[in-house]
């Protein structure tokens, strides 16, 4: 499938920079539009079908919100990015809220919106909805696995409500056996159990493993490992799942090893030998203890 992708911005010097520097046909895209204002933009979203839409916030007549409005009423099925400037930070809350995939500050860094663009095609290729939970997923996704900076998660981290500044971090990682089993009961209990002591934020990565990300002061994995079990156990989903913890990390920065921990033992689980809960220090569990 190649998708199509309008950039709208007022200053024809910006849009010529995302044209040229961009590998656009790298990510699938074999149509770049561009627009000088929001009207054009309109205009051009009519005569095609724009898979994603990259616009300033600052511009003339209709600015990058009151596009938005309009295109997510229209369009539901493009996807959005927003450029701003760290002055325009409100107008960033507002975008979340009406389903902007990310925002980029300027001035642009390449790695940055390619990055961004890599993940939005993944989306549009899975038909995920434009909302507020897929932002979130994304920032998270790109915290857990290292693909973030320091000062853009800080960014982030302030309109998403996220406390970046505990003394500890794990994540949590579990998967499904089959895809019919359902887990969601066993998820909301998780996170209420583990919330009475820690911050969770949980989310889904590109291979569909739940991952929950907990912070907080001493985290004891133990302590997590025996009290997911229980619910695992309560809701006899035990032998249709697998889990994992990562190890315990002293700074927001370092989120990635555990990550990156948990994902390679939750993917060494054979569940021919059904149940099984593996845990960082490689002992393994059975989920009947």
């Amino acid at each position: 499938t190649m998708y199509k992708v309008l950039l709208v911005d007022d200053e024809p010097a910006i849009l010529k920079t995302l044209e040229n520097t961009i590998s656009w046909k790298h990510f699938g895209f074999n149509k770049v539009l561009t627009a000088t204002n929001a009207k054009k933009a309109l205009d051009t979203m009519e005569d095609y079908h724009v898979n994603l839409l990259i616009t300033d916030i600052k511009m003339p007549q209709m600015n990058g919100i009151e596009l938005l409005h309009k295109v997510t009423n229209q369009y539901s099925y493009t996807h959005c990015i927003l450029l701003t400037a760290l002055s325009e930070f409100e107008y960033a809350r507002e975008a979340i809220r009406l389903g902007v995939e990310n925002y980029i500050l300027k001035p642009i860094q390449t790695e940055e919106i390619e990055k961004t663009i890599e993940r939005a095609v993944d989306n549009i290729h899975m038909n995920q909805k434009n909302n507020e939970l897929l932002f979130r997923n994304n920032i998270l996704t790109r915290w857990v696995t290292g693909q973030i900076s320091a000062e853009e998660l800080s960014i982030r981290s302030g309109v998403l409500g996220i406390n970046i500044y505990l003394a500890n971090y794990c994540v949590v990682c579990f998967k499904k056996k089959h895809e019919s089993v359902s887990l969601s009961a066993f998820r909301s209990q998780s996170v209420a159990e583990l919330t009475k002591r820690y911050e969770v934020h949980k989310l889904i990565d590109d291979k569909k493993r739940f991952v929950f990300i907990v912070g907080g002061k001493n985290i004891n994995s133990d302590e997590i490992i025996y009290k997911i079990k229980k619910i695992a156990r309560d809701l006899n989903v035990s032998s249709n799942m697998a889990l994992s913890i990562g190890m315990v990390v002293n700074s927001s920065d370092d989120l990635q090893y555990s990550y990156e921990m948990a994902r390679d033992l939750i993917d060494t689980v054979d569940f021919a030998d059904s149940n099984t809960v593996v845990v960082a220090n490689q002992y393994l569990y059975s989920t009947e203890d």
